[in-house]
């Protein structure tokens, strides 16, 4: 099996700083991440995955340590635009909460039930569904396998998917990039 190309995410690195800054992708990234957060959480679920949960939760936060010390003192509530900084994924400000609500379900308590779902929280619902129901069709009930397909998941989700990284060199002027992007879409 070949690798499934993505797109291309086109990204920038200030001189002297660690993080990126995402001008075109953050959507796919987001996909992927919701994607990945489907397959640790249904790994969670199964004894024995911890190798699985392991590798995904590598690629959802940078600082795992950070992160568990979040899980620990019972933060319960996500408030708009908080930067959660263990995680790897930072979106824009608009999208952070339900971002991080949707990736973090377990650690932080999801939105009441009288607020409507959120956009992320349907696409991280999507693959939930889609994962189990693929588990319950090839697996079925028998533990030993579902943790092999979990695996067999996993590694082609991290290992056959692509995301083409087009990383721009020069200095760039942000809001004449943000300008020129919303001229193409818009």
């Amino acid at each position: 099996m070949g690798i499934h190309n993505s797109g291309n995410i086109v990204l920038h690195k200030e001189a002297g700083q660690d993080d990126w800054i995402c001008i075109d992708g953050q959507q796919r990234m987001t996909t992927t991440s919701l994607l990945v957060a489907a397959l640790r959480d249904a790994a969670q679920r199964e004894p024995g995955c911890d190798s699985v949960i392991e590798k995904l939760e590598t690629i959802l936060y940078a600082d795992k340590d950070q992160m568990q010390r979040f899980k620990e003192a019972g933060s319960a509530t996500i408030k708009e635009g908080e930067d959660l900084t263990f995680c790897r994924l930072l979106p824009s400000f608009a999208d952070r909460k339900s971002f991080f609500e949707s990736i973090a379900e377990g650690i932080v308590d999801v939105r009441p039930q009288e607020k409507p779902m959120t956009l992320q929280l349907k696409a991280k619902r999507f693959f939930d569904t889609h994962i189990e129901a693929w588990l319950a069709e090839h697996c079925g009930d028998n533990s030993s396998l579902r943790i092999l397909e979990l695996q067999k998941l996993t590694q082609l989700t991290l290992y056959k998917m692509g995301l083409t990284l087009v990383d721009i060199q020069n200095a760039i002027n942000m809001p004449q990039v943000r300008d020129e992007y919303s001229s193409q879409y818009f």
